[in-house]
């Protein structure tokens, strides 16, 4: 595995914890109002989707990287 899937999955982890967090921030704010609530869901879902994402092109990258040395020799 090379560093550039490495530090995908690393950020996509970082990025999951995050979204954890924003998410036990807006459940432990006593009578939150409604902008400080759908901002912190924003944010968490974002961060959800971007750690989903990086963790797609982390498997994408970790595929190529397999792949390639195999594509070489079959040209």
């Amino acid at each position: 595995m090379n560093t550039l899937v490495s530090r995908l999955r690393a950020d996509a982890a970082e990025l999951a914890e995050l979204a954890q967090r924003l998410k036990v921030v807006a459940a432990s704010v006593p009578d939150p109002p409604p902008w400080l609530i759908a901002a912190l869901a924003g944010h968490a879902a974002r961060c959800t989707l971007a750690s989903t994402h990086l963790a797609q092109a982390a498997r994408a990258a970790n595929r190529l990287d397999r792949e390639a040395p195999r594509s070489a020799v079959l040209r």
